[in-house]
């Protein structure tokens, strides 16, 4: 008994484990781990560079040790990058299965915007030092320094500069667009363009969109941040309105229809809002040439264009249905 009891205690006053991947001991690891492996390369690349010049080739081991150091510095980047990405998303609180699937959890859909924009802005300037230390690098040995590439000169300043600038807007209208907090990725939007969808992946330079066939458009940045932009995802309230029509002979029929399926609606559908604070309107709204034409207009606490909005209005259309159905009259058609 007493055994038990201390099991069930120390049961219940556990912590939940953390997965093994959220460590700071596994990146430490897997560090280690890819030290060897690169210490490894570089030693056979030394053998065969020994190799190579005792059956006759001149001067290969002088390039070994460079060729050593640009591994290194390209390894160091990809470390540095992954471990910085871990600490960025530790800091901000988000786990390894909150980035994996936002579509459950929706509030960290904004940290984790802002952590990936920290996360990218450093990646560039990581980025940009691995690319001068190679240079440094290159131009030791060869002689060739980025003066004479260059030579930094109007021209070659003209023609760099002409060769970023796409590149350029389309970075910046990356990071406009998830800085502005208008949409996250796994949001439902709706541009100005017609193009409706969720956005799988919101990159650098284009953002996925996946449309409801499942069909994936990458669009560039820049074309996106210049659009008008409809988050879907972020709209509390959504709409059901049908128009139906009934034949001539039921007339005088129509003004107990519309208690009746206001009744219905009412009393089989609790998402719809009947407080007053949005239009709940049944209405008769005009004589057309071989039918009368009578309106339902509800508002559902549903997110639009979700399984659950579906749902709803298949409620609200089956409310319809037995109020006419009650009232002994049809639809025209």
């Amino acid at each position: 008994m007493i055994g038990r009891s201390f099991a069930r205690h120390d049961t219940t006053n556990s912590k939940p484990k953390r997965p093994f991947q959220e460590t700071f001991l596994y990146h430490f690891a897997d560090h280690l781990s890819q030290a060897g492996k690169i210490a490894a390369l570089v030693y056979s690349l030394d053998c065969i560079a020994i190799a190579l010049e005792t059956i006759g080739f001149s001067r290969v081991t002088v390039f070994s040790p460079y060729l050593a150091k640009a591994i290194y510095t390209l390894w160091i980047f990809l470390r540095v990058n992954k471990l910085k990405r871990f600490l960025i998303f530790k800091a901000f609180g988000i786990s390894h299965q909150a980035q994996e699937d936002l579509s459950t959890n929706l509030s960290m859909r904004g940290q984790v915007a802002r952590a990936k924009i920290i996360n990218r802005i450093l990646e560039l300037l990581c980025l940009a030092g691995c690319f001068f230390v190679m240079i440094d690098l290159l131009k030791v040995k060869s002689g060739v320094t980025l003066k004479s590439l260059f030579a930094f000169s109007g021209a070659s300043t003209v023609i760099f500069s002409l060769a970023v600038k796409d590149v350029a807007i389309e970075v910046v209208s990356g990071l406009a667009l998830q800085a502005s907090d208008k949409v996250y990725e796994g949001e439902k939007v709706l541009f100005g363009n017609g193009l409706k969808g969720t956005v799988d992946q919101i990159g650098l330079f284009e953002t996925l969109i996946r449309d409801s066939s499942e069909m994936v458009t990458a669009v560039p940045n820049k074309e996106l941040s210049n659009q008008r932009l409809t988050n879907i995802s972020r709209n509390k309230f959504s709409q059901v309105k049908q128009k139906i029509h009934f034949s001539y002979g039921d007339l005088d029929k129509l003004p107990m229809l519309l208690r009746e399926i206001r009744r219905e609606i009412t009393e089989s559908c609790p998402e719809v809002v009947t407080d007053g604070s949005k239009s709940f309107r049944t209405y008769f709204h005009s004589f057309e040439d071989s039918y009368l034409e009578v309106v339902v207009d509800v508002k559902l606490t549903a997110t639009p264009d979700s399984d659950y909005y579906y749902q709803c209005r298949e409620q609200v259309l089956f409310a319809i249905g037995r109020a006419v159905e009650k009232m002994n009259m049809k639809f025209a058609v």
